[in-house]
């Protein structure tokens, strides 16, 4: 009898936990009082640290455990509040804030800038020139003339990011983009000038393009001590990092009247680099975009991956190891 009694709590237990571990992918919409869409708004799960910004027409979606709640932010209105009852679709009214009410939003706390941000920079968005508060210049090409890009993203967007304490720190006054030259993250406030963020003072940061979609970036030292890599998939068990380092190429066109070689024009050329990481091991291994290498970097659950060979036989790519990822994961 006794041991039944302890086989049944262990079951109880097993099942509480695997129902906290559950998780649900909501989707919503963010309005004001009137209907009008509120774009931007940010969407974060509490308690955990995961939030995403709503896009242009104020539609958001998230991956949340089912026993979290929503918060919903918005600059100029009050903050809302969103109780988890089974659903998987919202819709979210945020009341403006009266004028004579409203306060100024200090960000993350008072030493924001003190400690986050460093080194002023300029930003000519004529010449597209950047120059450094250490006087260093990274002079470009015009944008029509040059192909790619020094930024991750072709205009300033939304985003938050974890301090290294582990909490969530998200202000909607700035803005943020990614310098792949220099490995820099760039935060503004006006869209004209920018700062540099203190790569100590994070622990990862959270981009969001205009169409809501989320690119979290982490210092992982052990692959790049100069440059934040870009999380593909991420679990208890694996990480899969995609590491951007991009040059500078001047053009190298050259003809000598009958034959001709190079480029008439200066680019950006990325190189991209993945690693798989080893959460428990915190082992590190650079991987090619193929089954060998992948299954070198997977060593220790070489069944697993053997039997997702498998069943899975489309071309090796960026997406193919987001989903190896998350099967590796479960």
């Amino acid at each position: 009898m006794l041991k039944k009694i302890i086989f049944s709590a262990c079951l109880f237990f097993v099942a509480a936990n695997t129902l906290f571990a559950q998780q649900l992918k909501i989707t919503g919409n963010v309005v004001d009082e009137k209907g009008n869409s509120v774009p931007y708004a940010f969407v974060r799960e509490r308690p955990a640290k995961n939030a995403v910004y709503a896009d242009s027409v104020g539609n958001f979606a998230i991956k949340v455990n089912t026993q979290s709640y929503l918060e919903i932010t918005a600059p100029g209105r009050n903050a809302s509040t969103v109780m988890l009852k089974g659903a998987d679709n919202y819709q979210v009214t945020l009341q403006s804030i009266a004028a004579s009410t409203t306060t100024p939003d200090k960000g993350p706390g008072t030493n924001f800038h003190t400690n986050v941000l460093s080194q002023h920079a300029t930003a000519d968005r004529s010449n597209q020139t950047f120059s450094y508060g250490d006087g260093a210049v990274f002079a470009a090409a015009q944008k029509e003339d040059a192909h790619g890009s020094r930024f991750f993203f072709d205009e300033w967007v939304h985003g938050y990011f974890i301090n290294p304490d582990d909490s969530l720190a998200q202000n909607p006054a700035y803005l943020y983009n990614y310098n792949k030259i220099t490995g820099d993250l760039l935060i503004t406030k006006d869209r004209t000038t920018a700062m540099q963020v203190d790569p100590s003072q994070l622990k990862s940061v959270t981009l969001f393009n205009n169409s809501g979609v989320g690119f979290t970036f982490e210092k992982v030292s052990s692959i790049d001590p100069g440059h934040f890599v870009l999380l593909i998939s991420s679990g208890n068990n694996y990480n899969i990092y995609k590491r951007i380092v991009t040059h500078f190429k001047k053009s190298d066109y050259s003809s000598n009247g009958i034959s001709s070689s190079g480029n008439n024009y200066d680019e950006y050329v990325d190189d991209y680099t993945y690693f798989v990481y080893d959460v428990k091991t915190k082992a590190v291994q650079k991987i090619a975009l193929k089954k060998k290498a992948i299954k070198e970097a997977f060593a220790a659950d070489e069944d697993k991956v053997t039997a997702y060979f498998k069943t899975n036989d489309s071309d090796i790519d960026e997406n193919y190891l987001h989903d190896l990822g998350d099967y590796m994961n479960r």
